[in-house]
């Protein structure tokens, strides 16, 4: 995600849980071959598709950067000791 490319996932639980709603990505159900066939040519015939995911996956990601978390850490070792 950091490096701006579209993430393909199966649809369970961990990958829910990071990616769900933030449309950056494309699930497809956990042994649906199908699916996942469909996401995979979709990506290869449309690279707009790829490149405005990517690029939506970099500024999502840039929240969880260390210089922007950096103080939120700190501050909460702070309170906590």
């Amino acid at each position: 995600m950091a490096v701006g490319l579209p993430v393909l996932a199966s649809r369970i639980k961990g990958h829910i849980d990071l990616l769900e709603n933030t449309q950056n990505e494309l699930l497809y159900d956990l042994g649906n071959e199908e699916s996942l066939i469909e996401k995979i040519l979709l990506l290869a015939r449309n690279k707009f598709i790829g490149k405005k995911l990517g690029y939506r996956n970099m500024l999502f990601v840039k929240q969880y950067d260390l210089e922007v978390v950096r103080p939120t850490i700190i501050n909460t070792y702070k309170e906590v000791l």
